[in-house]
């Protein structure tokens, strides 16, 4: 196995090491959960596991393009253009850095 792994649905191995740089260290994405919490915020929480530790991220974020792509993807219901996203991969990307991961 590479050094970056994704059990999140919608989100490949292949798209986890394009966005991290090779020399990072390891990292497991378990899942991410988006939730409502009012006044148009999302609580949005990642899961992962970096140097055998178990790490949760929880940020709130506010950009409705994102939420509203990412949960057309969850439903399998994405298609490219939609919520100005060119494509999946870059709503993966989005994502990904929404989940303050590269703050670590």
């Amino acid at each position: 196995m590479g050094n970056f792994i994704s059990y999140q649905y919608g989100i490949k191995n292949a798209d986890m090491e394009k966005f991290f740089n090779k020399h990072s260290l390891p990292r497991t994405l378990w899942g991410i959960t988006l939730l409502p919490c009012g006044h148009g915020h999302y609580s949005l929480t990642s899961y992962w596991v970096i140097n055998e530790s178990d790490v949760a991220i929880k940020r709130t974020i506010t950009d409705m393009r994102l939420v509203d792509a990412w949960k057309s993807g969850m439903d399998d219901l994405y298609e490219d253009g939609d919520d100005g996203f060119d494509n999946w991969g870059e709503v993966i990307n989005t994502m990904l850095y929404a989940t303050g991961i590269l703050d670590l």
